[in-house]
């Protein structure tokens, strides 16, 4: 796999170093003794907290949309569908920490569009109501296009913020954030039975200040795989 692209096979592997190394310190103790590391462990964790919040979240709130169940619940899984087709382009060309924000940014201005399009619909002409059930469904299945996009995109930026030797580690704690912000979410759900806007706007308030945390993250595009943290902080990769 190295020769197919194009990168130099090592000579020699250290195998029992790696197994001594794994043997005298635990992972998850490196991660929160490193300081570095510990940073962007918290900084990820709180960046999938918020996006599942909104990923897991939206499409059980789709029953308090004023609009047809069914075409609202087709429109999401297709949308699922494309988020996995534009975070491969976006992974392939651009950087993964202003990709994750600005995607975040976008859904949570597309949730508060569906607060906007959410309030004064009735007691307006039908034509009217049913461009504005439009608009919002348009702004909600964008909104969680473009949450699902980051949450793809986020998944890959953490495997480059770690390495090897603790990567499973960290991987594991951010998805454990990410369920914590899903088991948020039906909450904000049931307080949508009786107010549509505010649900919504939680949602948005949710992704927006997650994504925030990314500010604090390395840019990893093009850059090495390092094994551990000591050849981290070195700058000495073994994987290029």
């Amino acid at each position: 796999m190295l020769k197919k692209n194009g990168r130099v096979v090592p000579e020699t592997v250290e195998i029992e170093d790696c197994i001594a190394e794994s043997q005298t310190e635990s992972s998850l103790s490196l991660l929160w003794t490193t300081k570095w590391a510990r940073r962007r462990l918290m900084s990820t964790m709180a960046v999938g907290s918020g996006m599942g919040l909104i990923y897991y979240g939206m499409p059980f709130g789709l029953a308090n949309l004023d609009f047809n169940l069914y075409l609202s619940v087709t429109f999401n899984a297709l949308s699922d569908i494309l988020a996995a087709i534009f975070s491969t382009i976006i992974l392939a060309k651009a950087g993964r920490r202003r990709a994750i924000l600005l995607l975040t940014l976008l859904s949570g201005l597309l949730c508060f569009l569906c607060v906007f399009f959410s309030m004064g619909i009735s007691g307006i002409p039908n034509s009217t109501a049913n461009r504005k059930n439009w608009a919002q469904m348009i702004a909600e299945v964008g909104a969680f296009l473009s949450a699902g996009t980051a949450y793809n995109v986020l998944l890959m930026y953490c495997l480059e913020l770690f390495p090897s030797s603790v990567r499973n580690s960290a991987m594991s704690l951010v998805r454990l954030a990410i369920y914590v912000g899903a088991i948020a979410s039906p909450v904000i759900v049931v307080i949508g039975h009786s107010n549509t806007a505010l649900s919504f706007g939680l949602f948005g308030i949710g992704i927006l200040i997650s994504g925030l945390f990314v500010l604090g993250l390395p840019e990893t595009k093009d850059q090495p795989l390092y094994d551990t943290l000591e050849n981290q902080e070195l700058g000495s990769p073994l994987h290029t």
